[in-house]
């Protein structure tokens, strides 16, 4: 009997196993993209092959012992190397191209450390929204000894825009992921200044009825999703949704009569294939109408309080919170 009890155990044992991101990919260090143990911060696909964002940013937060760790990341079908910031414990962020498959993050002492690591640009002159993408950020795990999160409750604002929400330019007057950083565009610095939780979607030339530039859809189709094929999080719990878009389309394209296509480049080599089970996988159908933050009844007037969605209103309330000092970010627009 005891013997036998013994067996079911180990049976169970390799049963349980077979569900845990070590069983999947041979090394017992290896954290599948959606671990709790991971935090993430904006748009983002999740599966247990990948997390996926095409939004400068974005963010992921994690807790870790030893002296380092390694983020891993799928970069076949990338073109155009998205850029991000890495920051150890709260320390000077680092600035990182993502266009290898393995980054290794190093800490001074054996820890606990956190880290952060923070989307400073998405190009948005290439595809981003159906895949195969090329370019984005595709985290397919990270390799370290992965600590739980604290419990962490804070208030949550969402900001939806066009290239000046995305940072587009904010670091120089050249249309280039080295002069984009979304970290320096005004919602992450309104964000930060108030301690709270962001989700920063920004497209460059993007509006309520018009394209956006690398394959996006106008706004009132892309709300609700992370790319295509991908659903986003519900933003119906966050406390103030900022939308900043133009409501009509630019005189240039209501005079064409091609509709606006996103530029495309060039890449050598056979076609890359997307696995069905990870995220943007398939394009898919818009949102309906009643589940936007606003409507395009009118395209010649801004979203009004009368098309926002019942329940709704209270995040259009101003704030009763101690005042704040937000640092000034740069008020051009870029020429999308």
């Amino acid at each position: 009997m005891r013997r036998g009890l013994v067996s079911a155990a180990m049976a169970a044992g390799m049963v349980v196993g077979a569900v845990q991101p070590a069983a999947a990919s041979g090394d017992p260090y290896v954290v599948r993209p959606d671990d709790r143990r991971l935090t993430y911060e904006g748009h983002w696909g999740r599966t247990a092959e990948a997390a996926v964002t095409v939004n400068s940013g974005s963010r992921l937060r994690f807790r870790f012992v030893g002296g380092s760790v390694h983020a891993l990341f799928d970069v076949s079908s990338i073109t155009v190397p998205a850029q991000i910031y890495v920051s150890v414990d709260g320390g000077p962020k680092q600035l990182h191209t993502v266009d290898q498959d393995d980054l290794e993050i190093t800490a001074g002492g054996r820890g606990p450390h956190t880290v952060e690591i923070s989307v400073k640009d998405v190009f948005s002159r290439v595809n981003r929204w159906t895949p195969p993408l090329e370019t984005g950020v595709v985290l397919t795990g990270i390799r370290g000894h992965v600590l739980d999160q604290r419990v962490r409750h804070a208030p949550e604002l969402a900001f939806y825009g066009d290239s000046v929400t995305q940072g587009v330019m904010a670091l120089c007057d050249v249309n280039t992921s080295d002069c984009a950083d979304g970290t320096a565009a005004y919602p992450t610095l309104v964000a930060d200044a108030l301690h709270v939780s962001l989700t920063q979607v920004g497209f460059g030339r993007q509006g309520v009825i018009q394209t956006g530039n690398g394959g996006v859809p106008a706004a009132s189709d892309a709300y609700g999703w992370n790319c295509a094929g991908s659903r986003a999080d519900s933003d119906r719990r966050a406390d103030v949704i900022v939308v900043n878009q133009a409501p009509t389309m630019p005189r240039s394209a209501r005079r064409s009569s091609a509709p606006p296509t996103a530029p495309t480049s060039k890449s050598s080599g056979p076609p890359h294939r997307t696995p069905a089970s990870s995220p943007c996988a398939r394009s898919t159908a818009p949102m309906p109408p009643t589940s936007r933050p606003w409507s395009v009844n009118s395209p010649t007037h801004a979203p009004s309080s009368s098309t926002r969605p019942a329940g709704s209103t209270r995040r259009r309330a101003t704030s009763t919170a101690p005042s704040t000092r937000v640092p000034r970010a740069t008020a051009r627009r870029p020429t999308d």
